[in-house]
């Protein structure tokens, strides 16, 4: 989990900010994608999704119904770019995987703590099927 500075950050920001800007039967989704790639270390889309859901069936069709969502997409990327602290000397990996006929490309920055927190996510139509 982040540290509870960060995580209090998150909760004004998402309250201020996004939650106003969310329809209501959108306002879930986001949550669940807020959970999913903000509160936990990211390791992958599909890893994130099924430790924020019981099912790996059920977190992997939430997932990739968030990933579709461009306006919640945008949010997310609003409020990670606004905590994220990126600067000249952080390190950001990338990950690019097809999921769920989805291509996925989301930057995270390391925290130096074995974690990374997502800064940054991009989806568009794959050409592909995921094997999952």
């Amino acid at each position: 989990m982040l540290p509870t500075n960060i995580i209090n950050s998150y909760k004004k920001l998402v309250q201020k900010e996004c939650i106003p800007t969310i329809r209501l039967g959108q306002r879930r989704q986001f949550l669940f994608g807020l959970n999913a790639l903000s509160a936990r270390p990211f390791v992958s889309l599909n890893s994130n999704a099924r430790t924020a859901h019981f099912s790996r069936s059920a977190a992997e069709c939430k997932m990739a119904r968030l990933l579709r969502n461009a306006k919640l997409q945008q949010q997310l990327v609003k409020l990670h770019l606004k905590l994220s602290g990126v600067n000249t000397t952080s390190l950001v990996n990338v990950d690019h995987s097809e999921f769920n006929g989805l291509s996925v490309l989301l930057f995270a920055m390391q925290t130096r703590g074995g974690r990374a927190m997502p800064v940054y996510l991009e989806t568009m139509p794959s050409c592909f099927m995921s094997a999952s």
